[in-house]
């Protein structure tokens, strides 16, 4: 045991030796590592940086790396490498240039290759040292985002780069804008960094499929090895508020990022000069926008090669990555006001090559249908898209992945139009995957897939909202979001491709043309099947609303004992009427009797009076809600149950908060755009209207027709100034069509000169002026903003409750 014990003890000691030799060693090479990159002579630097290279790639000791980054004349000597010309003519005309190393040497290949090998030593260094956060955030280092961004770029001197050092320089300037934060990331904005990414982005996609030639020549083996990483810089940017500004529209020109205005010329008043201060303020801003211009032009080329690696890579960390760029490109993209320097060039790298709006919101009126020939007359990046998305939501892919897959089906269909979710096409790597899904025995379109993903997601989370676990219900609402929106925009690609299947039977289905061209883009059973689907959602979101409305204040008291966490989630509240809203508004039928009983607690308001009844969480939300519903409520108030409905609800006064919101929004800071506010100033009244002919016509007792002609008579001289002054920003041929909302405000506004109209009389002729301004046949719009056009209720055998229309009969196969 002794003998044992003490040999124990001298392998130990051993061990320990060698563990001491390893440490001696390596301070050592440290030591002379920076003795090297100390040095006074330039090859002993060079020499100390190739230590750099190979004995610091992979540390992670902060102390080490700083102390290395901090060696006597380092800094510059770096600088220098990076400005080091390949022509003596660029050495001349570089700022470094007589510190190029061997300037004026040999010829100049030989020259070029030497700068390319300087570059490339320059930017592994700065790579590999740029882990400490000390030195990434040095001011040589972020002075250096420039260069890194030129050498991402290959622009002028690094036009010869290999792959690897744009990966290198990817690599320091993600850990340079990290480390650094917002003021880093703006300093990458303004240095051409964001456009750098996006430009080695592009080239390195473009080389992601070689052509056998260059497979054989076999001239940069790690042509890809950029990807990655310009993806994940391209991405932190996107994700920046101080680089974005300017190109998304975010903030104004002339905010310091705070929240506080900087007046552009406070300079040049303390110099007493303003008006030469003026003048450089618009010289600059003109410089600014330029600039923002042309990042915005960058990171929307970079669009087909995030859409080719998306769809090429599945399950790959570069899917995820492009996912994630594409996701925040086109979150950009506001689906009503567009906004900023972006968004249009976002619209112009979405434009078909003949078509000029594929997504115009009024299918089959202003718009050449699509056929199936037409549909890649589409940009291929589209169709990429669409491959990518099909990969993750057939995977077995995280629950988070999927989400941002569904709400980029949501930012698709904002920039292209909803149709977008009818097509099949899967272009690039994922065209393999469409063949063997046509002939697999679980063949479903993408269509389809995407909304059997919605109904699954949604009823999930509508259920977690109920859960007891707190963390559960606020993950539920921080989701629910994404497929609610998504179900909006499936219910309005189904609508327009029945309303187009529909024009084509009435227009063209006589002319003897091949059934290729039908105008519709689903075949007639997954039309039907959706429909099904689609209601079974609307059902969910029924029994959900259900639920908040029968919980009594005991309840939600117990649920929020400590006033941390809302009851009612107004975000999750507005989202859940709008999903609905939409689906009622191409077919109300199936639910309307459900959704006739809680018009009452939608409609009412939130006072102390009725708190325990009004579901609307404040008068915002309570104007939003009448606002989606009325589309429902057009149709409902041409029933008898309807109308009972509408007055049990007090509609009358519902419509007169919201015309009074409406009016008034017109001085506020965020008003109302003025084409939305005149649809939605149309159906208000046209709800009134229908009120007061359902008494007329004895469908109900005329206590609504009285109340529909009050309403009516007090907010007529309002409605009237309004219109004035909103169809003074309008030409008066806009408002010569007699069925569209535009002349329906013509009409009011035409009431300043006639006192006769505007007199106030009975309630029949409130309903006589109604039907004058807003005729029972005028054209108020479709879907979620006025109107609706039930379409879908069209083409299906036995209607949502026939077996024909109850959803698919099959899972799909994930």
């Amino acid at each position: 045991e002794t003998r044992r014990s003490h040999h124990q003890i001298g392998a130990s000691a051993a061990m320990g030796d060698a563990d001491g030799d390893e440490t001696a060693k390596a301070a050592a090479a440290l030591e002379e590592c920076v003795a090297l990159l100390s040095s006074d002579s330039r090859e002993k630097k060079f020499v100390g940086m190739l230590l750099v290279t190979r004995l610091l790639p992979d540390g992670d000791d902060d102390l080490v790396l700083t102390r290395v980054y901090g060696a006597t004349g380092f800094h510059a000597f770096v600088t220098s490498m990076l400005r080091a010309a390949p022509s003596p003519v660029e050495a001349a005309e570089s700022p470094g240039g007589d510190d190029t190393p061997g300037a004026g040497d040999g010829d100049p290949d030989g020259r070029a290759a030497q700068a390319t090998a300087s570059h490339s030593l320059a930017l592994a260094t700065c790579a590999a040292l740029s882990k400490a956060p000390a030195v990434a955030t040095d001011v040589s280092m972020v002075e250096r985002l420039s260069l890194f961004g030129s050498a991402m770029a290959r622009k002028g001197r690094y036009a010869s780069l290999p792959s690897s050092a744009v990966a290198d320089a990817c690599e320091a300037a993600t850990r340079v804008v990290a480390a650094g934060g917002e003021s880093a990331a703006g300093k990458a904005a303004e240095s051409g960094v964001l456009a750098a990414a996006a430009v080695a982005i592009e080239n390195a996609a473009a080389e992601m499929a070689p052509t056998e030639t260059e497979k054989a020549k076999d001239a940069d083996p790690d042509r890809n090895l950029p990807l990655l990483g310009a993806m994940r810089l391209l991405a932190m940017l996107l994700e920046s508020p101080n680089a974005m500004r300017g190109v998304c529209g975010h903030g104004n020109e002339s905010d310091d990022g705070g929240g506080n205005g900087v007046t552009l010329a406070t300079g040049e008043r303390e110099l007493g000069d303003a008006e030469s201060g003026r003048k450089k303020n618009s010289d600059e801003k003109s410089a600014d926008d330029k600039k923002h211009a042309k990042t915005a032009k960058a990171a929307a080329r970079a669009l087909p090669a995030l859409a080719k690696t998306f769809a090429c890579s599945p399950g790959q960390p570069t899917q995820i990555e492009a996912l994630r760029c594409l996701s925040l490109l086109l979150s950009a993209l506001p689906a009503r006001a567009p906004f900023g320097k972006l968004t249009a060039t976002l619209a112009k790298a979405a434009r078909p090559k003949r078509l000029g709006n594929l997504g115009n919101a009024k299918s089959g009126t202003d718009k050449e249908e699509l056929t199936p020939t037409e549909i890649t007359l589409m940009p291929n990046w589209l169709h990429d898209l669409r491959g990518g998305v099909s990969s993750v939501l057939r995977a077995k892919a995280p629950r988070e992945l999927r989400h941002v897959a569904l709400d980029l089906c949501a930012a698709a269909c904002d920039l292209v139009g909803p149709s977008w979710l009818c097509f099949d096409l899967l272009s690039g790597a994922a065209e393999g995957l469409t063949e063997t899904k046509t002939k697999g025995k679980n063949s479903v379109s993408f269509f389809r897939l995407v909304l059997e993903l919605t109904r699954v997601e949604t009823a999930v989370l509508l259920h977690d909202l109920t859960r007891d676990d707190r963390e559960v219900r606020q993950n539920a609402r921080r989701m629910l979001h994404v497929p609610l929106v998504v179900y909006e925009r499936l219910v309005s690609a189904l609508a327009q491709d029945c309303e187009a299947g529909e024009a084509f039977d009435l227009n063209e289905g006589s002319d003897g043309q091949s059934e290729s061209k039908s105008g519709s883009l689903l075949s007639p059973e997954t039309a039907a099947a959706a429909v099904g689907a689609l209601a079974d959602v609307a059902e969910k979101l029924l029994e959900f609303l259900e639920l908040l409305s029968s919980g009594d204040d005991s309840q939600k008291e117990k649920e929020n004992p400590h006033g941390i966490e809302p009851a009612l989630d107004a975000g999750v509240f507005l989202a859940t009427i709008r999903a609905l809203s939409a689906f009622l508004a191409e077919l109300p039928e199936p639910h309307a009797r459900r959704v006739n009983a809680l018009l009452p607690s939608l409609f009412a308001e939130n006072t102390s009076e009725n708190n325990s009844r009004a579901l609307s969480p404040s008068p915002n939300a309570r104007a939003l809600v009448i606002r989606f519903l009325l589309p429902y409520v057009l149709q409902a108030t041409e029933t008898p149950e309807g109308l009972d409905a509408f007055a049990a609800a007090n509609g009358p006064g519902a419509c007169a908060f919201l015309l009074e919101r409406v009016v008034a929004s017109g001085d506020e800071k965020n008003q109302l755009d003025k084409l939305e506010a005149c649809g939605v100033i149309a159906a208000a009244v046209a709800a009134l209207r229908n009120g007061a002919d359902g008494s007329g016509k004895g469908l109900v007792g005329e206590t609504l027709g009285e109340r529909c002609g009050e309403v009516f008579w007090r907010t007529l001289p309002s409605l009237v100034v309004w219109a004035v002054s909103v169809t003074g920003g309008f030409k008066k041929k806009q408002g010569d069509d007699d069925d569209g909302v535009l002349a329906v405000v013509f009409r009011f506004a035409g009431l300043a000169k006639s006192e006769t109209k505007r007199e106030k009389k009975t309630w029949r002729d409130a309903l006589a002026t109604m039907e004058f301004l807003v005729p029972g046949g005028c054209d108020l719009g479709e879907g979620g903003s006025v109107g609706g056009g039930g379409f879908l209720g069209q083409g299906t055998e036995g209607g949502v409750d026939g077996n024909a229309a109850r959803g698919f009969d099959e899972p799909i196969e994930l």
